[in-house]
């Protein structure tokens, strides 16, 4: 699964904490979609739809790093990247998107750089 993801978050940033990925952060996860579906079990579509929500929450924190918000921070290779609020709040929704969507590319040589959507939801492998 791994090698599928191109423009994973911890190629880009880490949390304000210094640490990357552990077991607490899996069981935190684990925590949130239990507590989401209300310890009962559900349809696969609904934990599809939770899974879907909780990315989407993950991709909100990933943009906020540009503008040194939230609980991610840009790796230092990166900061270049990185604007203030007032230059993100000076700016349209489709200057935003396309700031985001350099900041998932940089770092990535141009056969790896993922493909993404035209609304900026997703990114996707150019490989089969």
């Amino acid at each position: 699964m791994k090698k599928h993801v191109e423009a994973k978050p911890s190629n880009h940033v880490k949390t304000k904490f210094d640490k990357m990925w552990t077991n607490n952060n899996t069981e935190s996860t684990n925590n949130r979609l239990k507590v989401k579906i209300d310890w009962q079990p559900k349809a696969t579509d609904q934990l599809v739809e939770n899974l879907h929500d909780h990315v989407k929450v993950q991709m909100v924190d990933l943009r906020r790093s540009l503008y040194s918000s939230g609980k991610f921070i840009i790796i230092p290779k990166y900061v270049h990247v990185k604007e203030s609020r007032l230059v993100r709040d000076a700016k349209s929704a489709d200057q935003k998107l396309k700031a985001f969507q350099n900041f998932l590319k940089v770092g990535l040589s141009k056969e790896k750089r993922p493909v993404i959507s035209s609304d900026g939801v997703y990114a996707v492998s150019k490989e089969p």
